[in-house]
């Protein structure tokens, strides 16, 4: 998840950080820091897991929605 003031965005049970070294303080941070990145572009995400800290290397890719979702 990432932090929104006191609330927290899910992301599977991690909290995002920071994005290629910028600070994600908010939901809006994170969201500009991949408008401009392009599916095939990689990030390196810092996370906190389980109390630990640790960077994160994730490559972006197309999100499609089912046929039975749309």
């Amino acid at each position: 998840s990432t932090r929104n003031g006191a609330s927290q965005i899910a992301t599977g049970g991690d909290i995002i950080t920071a994005v290629d070294g910028q600070p994600i303080t908010e939901g809006a941070d994170l969201s500009r820091a991949v408008i401009d990145k392009r599916i095939g572009d990689t990030l390196r995400l810092t996370v906190q897991r389980g109390g630990q800290t640790r960077d994160v290397t994730v490559n972006l890719q197309a999100f499609t929605i089912p046929n039975n979702q749309q």
